[in-house]
């Protein structure tokens, strides 16, 4: 799973996880064509090989 929310908590995200055609090692998640500037939180979670979950996060600031 991914999600991105802006500072308030919404989620912004278009709920379209997909795999890359061209790599599948990676996944694509697209953002409104019109992304308000300040800041943001992606939070992710995976199933490993080994079937155990990982999880994380990281923010980004966005200013056109």
């Amino acid at each position: 799973t991914f999600e991105v929310r802006d500072a308030s908590g919404k989620q912004v995200d278009q709920h379209d996880l997909r795999l890359d055609a061209k790599e599948p090692a990676l996944v694509r998640l697209s953002l409104p064509a019109t992304l308000a500037p300040g800041g943001y939180k992606v939070t992710w979670s995976a199933v490993a090989q080994d079937l155990h979950v990982v999880k994380g996060s990281f923010t980004f600031r966005f200013a056109p």
